[in-house]
């Protein structure tokens, strides 16, 4: 039995590396899609001289939706209508939007260095504004939270009233006090511009 419990931890010390490097590699890709996301809803905004939503996904009849799955919307003149811009977007297997900006976030190296990147109206919040969304193949409801970039390109949600808009996501569960594992994005409302922070 020794022998077996032996083995069993060797191998489990050769995995773990393995298992968060897996966890790592799937954030910082998902990262980097959202970020480019947020630039080009930016400046689709400003090139189309229209409002640019990014909406993303925090009720659904589908939980695999839940918290992974984000889109964006465009301001129609004609219709006076947000009609859906872009494809359905989702993150990297395993990697979520959090609920709330990551307790860890907030003792982190760069919170630390500038207390003001984890200040800010967090666009996930429970009781942030949302809108709903009917699917076209499904007629099943969504609803999405958001954040809207203007024509002049700057960034705001209906409801907030600090300098900045903060999202993010991370590896694992839902469970943000063992978030080891994440990517902020800090939005500026009056540039438009976004910051990408990481533990």
């Amino acid at each position: 039995m020794l022998i077996v419990f032996s083995i069993v931890g060797v191998l489990l010390a050769f995995t773990a590396p393995s298992l968060l490097l897996i966890d790592s590699t799937g954030v910082n890709a998902s990262g980097r899609e959202l970020g480019d996301f947020l630039n080009l809803c930016r400046s689709e905004a400003i090139s189309q001289r229209t409002v640019i939503r990014l909406g993303v996904v925090v009720e659904s009849t589908k939980t695999e939706e839940k918290f992974r799955r984000y889109a964006a919307w465009k301001w129609d003149k004609k219709s006076r209508k947000f009609q859906q811009y872009s494809e359905w977007r989702s993150l990297s297997e395993n990697v979520f939007f959090s609920e709330k900006l990551p307790r860890k976030a907030w003792v982190s190296s760069y919170a630390q260095k500038e207390p003001s990147a984890v200040r800010g109206d967090y666009i996930l919040d429970a009781n942030a504004k949302g809108f709903e969304q009917l699917s076209s193949e499904s007629g099943e409801k969504r609803t999405l939270r958001f954040l809207e970039f203007s024509p002049s390109g700057r960034a705001q949600v209906m409801w907030g009233e600090e300098r900045n808009l903060i999202v993010s996501i991370s590896s694992g569960n839902f469970d943000i006090d063992e978030t080891l594992n994440w990517v902020q994005f800090t939005v500026d409302t009056l540039t438009g511009r976004t910051r990408v922070y990481r533990p």
